[in-house]
């Protein structure tokens, strides 16, 4: 088996080969004068597995179509299987066609997926799991909540509250996942998105949150704004701290300082490197690849 490291992707790469005890091999790449990526397989991998971690985080466009380059590389030069960990899967949260006209991009990902020969993908919290049914690829989608919970246990925080946002059965998992760490209680405050518009509110649910100390968990944050506006209202109910735990941190350097100031602490994974990545995902991938 080789253990390939897509661009962006080294150090993961690295850290979840030496936990399997493998050596890591890194896709050579450069960018040419008019933008466009220039990759190379470093290793023979004619009829060898090989597993691909590569995260299309930000700049998820260029992450994509190196992705999709590399892939078709190991199918020309002809490797055996091909098990893509793709630790953030962008595109994936358009999944449904809520206007007329949408492009629904997390099935058009999964195609072209299919298509360059990934016959196993691994995933962590990734949007929708169910949109990959009967695609044809096999999906093994990874949790790191319990991990975020562990941090905050660790940290001296068991007994706090577990929070997510939401109103999908997933966003009940996630809390649940994270009480059965933490203990605490959980509970979850429901959003709802407008289609055209956007805009967010909250449900008025009473959690009973007074005088508790509450940690939001979720798979991932963009702007931040629906967290925030969760955060004033937890504060309004008078919890007395409030933090705020993702897997996954899209925040650019304006919204992260804005919800480093307005929580009482804020962590992430590191699927998405950021200053505030200090949980590691690379024990979920390597236990991952060894079940195979």
């Amino acid at each position: 088996m080789i253990i390939y490291c897509g661009p962006g992707s080294e150090q993961m790469g690295f850290e979840t080969a030496g936990l399997l005890g493998l050596e890591a091999a890194l896709v050579e790449h450069r960018t040419f004068p008019d933008g466009e990526s220039h990759l190379r397989l470093t290793r023979d991998v004619e009829g060898e597995d090989v597993v691909l971690i590569h995260s299309t985080a930000p700049p998820q466009d260029r992450r994509l179509v190196q992705l999709l380059l590399i892939l078709g590389a190991l199918r020309d030069l002809g490797a055996a299987e091909v098990v893509l960990v793709a630790p953030y899967l962008t595109y994936a949260r358009q999944d449904r066609r809520r206007l007329e006209g949408e492009a629904v991009s997390a099935s058009t990902v999964i195609r072209l997926l299919v298509s360059l020969g990934v016959s196993r993908l691994i995933t962590v919290n990734v949007h929708n799991p169910e949109v990959f049914s009967g695609s044809g690829l096999e999906l093994h989608d990874i949790s790191a909540i319990p991990l975020l919970a562990e941090h905050y246990e660790a940290e001296g925080y068991g007994g706090s509250f577990s929070l997510s946002l939401g109103k999908k059965p997933v966003d009940l998992e996630h809390a649940r996942a994270a009480e059965a760490v933490l203990g605490g209680g959980c509970g979850v405050l429901e959003t709802f998105r407008d289609p055209t518009t956007g805009r967010v509110v909250l449900g008025e649910k009473d959690l009973g949150v007074e005088g508790r100390r509450v940690i939001i968990f979720d798979d991932v944050i963009t702007s931040g704004a629906t967290h925030l506006r969760a955060v004033e209202s937890l504060r309004e109910k008078e919890a007395i701290e409030v933090h705020l735990a993702c897997v996954h941190s899209l925040l650019d350097d304006e919204g992260l300082s804005l919800v480093c100031e307005m929580t009482d602490g804020f962590v992430c994974t590191d699927t998405i490197q950021s200053q505030s990545s200090v949980v590691k995902v690379a024990p979920l991938i390597a236990e991952a690849i060894l079940r195979g």
